[in-house]
């Protein structure tokens, strides 16, 4: 019988319930776009990458970004700051129009 998760878990916890797919994603746009200093790139850039790798898995092939922004698995800033990386995650705000983006820096 297991318990209520301890803070101090959930950082793990929240990990494994992200499919491989995802992290795959971000790490290959990371070393994609790496400059020396920083890897820039779109939220819909990595969304469809996502979408475009866990349609290539047989499990996972109906899966949309509707169904990613749902299970939240864009929420992946705290996980890769606890690997080492800085990350900013910046969306647009009330009455402005841009693109979101992830930024990584060492």
């Amino acid at each position: 019988m297991s318990g209520p998760i301890k803070p101090s878990e959930i950082e793990d916890r929240k990990a494994s319930t992200i499919p491989s797919e995802v992290f795959d994603s971000f790490n290959e746009l990371i070393a994609e776009r790496w400059d020396g200093h920083q890897s820039k790139f779109t939220q819909a850039e990595v969304l469809t990458l996502i979408v475009m790798k866990l349609q290539m898995t047989t499990y996972q092939s109906t899966i949309d970004k509707t169904a990613i922004f749902k299970r939240k698995w864009l929420d992946v800033e705290p996980l890769y700051r606890q690997a080492g990386w800085k990350v900013d995650y910046d969306k647009p705000g009330y009455n402005e129009n841009y693109e979101a983006t992830f930024t990584f820096k060492k």
